[in-house]
This record gives C-alpha cells, structure tokens and sequence, in this order.
C-alpha cells in the first residue's frame, strides 16, 4: 500500500512538473510578444512619417499620414500594455 502511494505521488509530482514547464513557454512567448509590440508600432510611425514626407504640398495627405503615424505608435504601445502585460504576474 505505501509502496503503490508512493508510485502515485511519484506520478503526479512528474506531471506537475512537466505542466509547470508548459505553461512557462507559453508565458515566454507572450512576454516576447509584448516585448516586440512597440516596436512594430514605431515601424508604423516610420511608414507614417516617410509617406507624410513624400508629397509636401498637400495638406490633406499630410494629415492623413501623420494619423497613421500617430495611430500605429498608440496601437503598439496599447497592445503591449493592455492585452499583453497585463496578466503580467
């Protein structure tokens, strides 16, 4: 009988453990995620400004490329914040 229990806390300290690395690598891969989310929000800023410099004289395009700069930068940092860090431990 304590041989049998033994074999079954063995069993279950394995799984425990082997869930425990599982759900490490999923964590991993959403703080890597967060971690490059500002990023792509400032190479949409990048594509925003570069476009806004191309024609000058229209006002017009202007605005437009420089909501695109400015939203791409507040999508960046909003997803980082709120939908990746905020489980964050």
């Amino acid at each position: 009988m304590v041989l049998m229990s033994e074999a079954i806390r063995k069993s279950l300290e394995n799984e425990l453990a082997f869930m425990q690395r599982r759900h490490l690598k999923g964590q991993q891969i959403f703080l890597q995620g967060g971690m490059f989310c500002p990023a792509f929000g400032m190479v949409g800023t990048l594509v925003g400004l570069v476009k806004m410099m191309t024609d000058l004289t229209d006002i017009v395009q202007i605005a437009n490329n420089m909501q695109v700069a400015l939203l791409t930068t507040f999508y960046g940092s909003l997803i980082c914040k709120y939908l990746i860090f905020t489980y964050r431990w």
